[in-house]
């Protein structure tokens, strides 16, 4: 599962001095089904290398097709920001 990212379309200090990212996909009940968090190791790593978009590869097996991403980005002080949603194949512009 790919989840797609435009940098311009972020939150404000989400790539600054990142903690860590909540990276979840959920059923059409909008159950979770799979998460796996980005540290700050991996967020650095990808603010370096990515100009405009951010492209997020998970690969797992669920009995429950996704329909939907969740990535919920935490600043350098803990504060959760704003939380990015959108059905499996669609990108955040």
């Amino acid at each position: 599962m790919q989840i797609i990212l435009n940098m311009s379309a972020l939150p404000e200090n989400a790539l600054a001095d990142p903690k860590l990212w909540y990276v979840g996909f959920h059923d059409a009940s909008d159950v979770e089904i799979y998460r796996e968090d980005l540290d700050a190791n991996e967020l650095l790593q990808i603010r370096d290398a990515c100009h405009e978009w951010i492209l997020i590869t998970r690969r797992f097996h669920s009995e429950r097709p996704p329909a939907n991403w969740t990535v919920w980005p935490v600043d350098s002080s803990g504060k959760w920001l704003t939380k990015l949603t959108r059905p499996v194949g669609q990108a955040l512009t």
